[in-house]
């Protein structure tokens, strides 16, 4: 469990990292899984699972503590 605990941190890190560079890109539209989407919708997308893998992290830490 503990390579999952490791996994969501590191998700969750470069799904940040992604959402951050996006804000800086310039581009109006995304190409995701061969469709073009508006870049809000992405920015969206990567902030969502940045937030799910964050707090899977932080649900794994607080039920490792309690035990």
């Amino acid at each position: 469990m503990k390579s999952f605990k490791k996994g969501f941190l590191v998700l969750a890190v470069l799904f940040s990292i992604d959402f951050i560079f996006s804000i800086f890109n310039s581009q109006t539209k995304h190409e995701f899984f061969f469709w073009e989407i508006d870049i809000l919708f992405y920015r969206l997308y990567k902030l969502i699972l940045a937030a799910i893998f964050i707090a899977l992290y932080f649900c794994d830490n607080k039920s490792k503590q309690n035990k």
